[in-house]
């Protein structure tokens, strides 16, 4: 999948990499059974697909991958897919959504309360991306910079730590659990420009030590 992101990346294509978990996440194991051995999956359906070096605005992405810039109307581009893959890579990891979506009384209300969560794990955004917010992206805020929705007292490393006991996977070592945590959030971070780019990652220490 990286190698995917890597290849539209690199062909300047936005390309919303969250359609592989929904086509296997119900029916593990489905595509091997259709493919065989001794074929190879094919990037295909570039139906919402995004090209071009220019940046877009407008809303993308199941909410659960959604960038922070898509949330906040903030110009985006290439790297929202990088965000969708963290994503994907935690919940392939442990069945469940890092940022799941509250039950709310409505759609804004769990847009702030899925917000409030990317800052309690992620930490605050930094001012300059404050700086540029719409009228739209100031409704997550309070007037003190922090954010209005609610979200559990978590941080990312208690989260890899409950995920790890419920699905009884195991990071033998402490140092195998810090270059997961390095890994994703290489692929999280609140400004686009700070992502890795998906060749990057292909030489990531967790990518090459576990693929």
């Amino acid at each position: 999948m990286d190698v995917s992101v890597c290849y539209c990346n690199y062909s300047n294509m936005i390309y919303p990499p969250a359609r592989l978990w929904c086509e296997t996440r119900d029916h593990p194991g489905s595509l091997r059974r259709w493919i065989g051995t001794k074929s190879g999956p094919v990037l295909c359906d570039f139906g919402e697909a995004r090209t071009g070096k220019i940046l877009h605005r407008g809303l993308i992405q199941p909410a659960v991958y959604r960038a922070p810039e898509v949330f906040l109307h903030l110009p985006w581009g290439t790297p929202v897919d990088i965000w969708n893959l963290g994503c994907m890579v935690w919940g392939f990891m442990f069945g469940r959504h890092l940022f799941p979506r509250s039950i709310a009384s409505d759609e804004k209300t769990a847009d702030k309360n899925q917000f409030a969560r990317m800052v309690a794990l992620l930490g605050p955004p930094p001012e300059a991306l404050l700086a540029d917010l719409s009228p739209r992206g100031l409704e997550f805020f309070n007037e003190d910079g922090s954010a209005k929705g609610t979200a559990p007292d978590e941080t990312l490393e208690s989260v890899l730590a409950s995920s790890l006991e419920l699905t009884e996977k195991d990071m033998a070592v402490e140092e195998e659990s810090e270059a997961f945590l390095t890994f994703i959030r290489r692929t999280l971070t609140w400004t686009h420009g700070n992502r890795a780019s998906a060749s990057e990652l292909l030489s990531d220490p967790w990518i090459v030590k576990t693929v």
